[in-house]
């Protein structure tokens, strides 16, 4: 009995007021709505890690020091952080609603790994990945730090690779003159060099060389690929690819 008494009177001291059914019907609608904002948001960061790890020269991997030293360069980071950043939020999320308390941390890890994959399997493929990459390298200097480390790992003239820049080509397009990613000038002796199908070199496009480098300005070309990095290496821009 002085519990009951005990309880009362601190109602009545505190003037504590049952909360109306509404206030939980709102508060479980916000966190459901966070959460799904929450699937949404790694949705997006799934879309953009399939779209950077994706757009890279993995049959070079060899040449640049194998697939995980590779890897290693090419990761996109920020949103790996992101990812699991909303993993948290999508779990505090859950754990605030009615009922939450019995959905364990693996599962809710398990489920939203599931959907972020599957929508942004679908955000990918629609493009998103691609858009919310290039925007944010447009407005984020610090986003765009992150986003300039691959290029670096595909342009190693030493090891026979470049990325760089067409400057001018001859009549015959037999050879053309690089500027590279660090700005430094290249001759490059194409006449021999394998192209994909439909790809045409021409002033201004950004491309990859493989080949052997002839001294500190030849290099002769076994292969001309297309920039397939997710980054444009250069500031004023990439023309898109041919």
């Amino acid at each position: 009995m002085n519990i009951i008494k005990d309880v009362l009177d601190k109602i009545k001291t505190e003037d504590i007021k049952p909360k109306s059914r509404w206030s939980f019907l709102v508060k479980n609608y916000l966190f459901w709505m966070a959460g799904v904002l929450a699937v949404a948001v790694g949705s997006i960061a799934v879309s953009v890690m399939i779209f950077v790890i994706n757009n890279q020269e993995w049959s070079l991997a060899g040449r640049a020091g194998g697939f995980f030293y590779v890897l290693v360069y090419v990761l996109p980071y920020f949103w790996l952080v992101v990812f699991a950043l909303f993993i948290l939020v999508t779990y505090y999320n859950i754990r605030q609603i009615d009922g939450g308390y019995k959905y364990q941390l693996g599962v809710i890890i398990a489920i939203y790994f599931l959907l972020s994959i599957l929508f942004g399997s679908v955000f990918y493929a629609v493009g998103l990945g691609e858009k919310t990459d290039d925007m944010l390298i447009m407005r984020s200097p610090f986003y765009g730090h992150f986003a300039e480390m691959p290029n670096k790992v595909w342009h190693k003239p030493g090891a026979g690779m470049m990325v760089g820049k067409i400057i001018s080509l001859d009549d015959n397009k037999e050879m053309f003159n690089l500027l590279d990613i660090n700005n430094k000038d290249w001759i490059v002796d194409c006449r021999h060099a394998e192209r994909p199908p439909m790809f045409i070199l021409g002033q201004g496009q950004i491309v990859s060389v493989v080949g052997r480098p002839e001294d500190s300005n030849h290099f002769t070309a076994e292969a001309v690929l297309p920039f397939k990095g997710s980054d444009c290496p250069f500031k004023d821009g990439c023309p898109p690819m041919r």
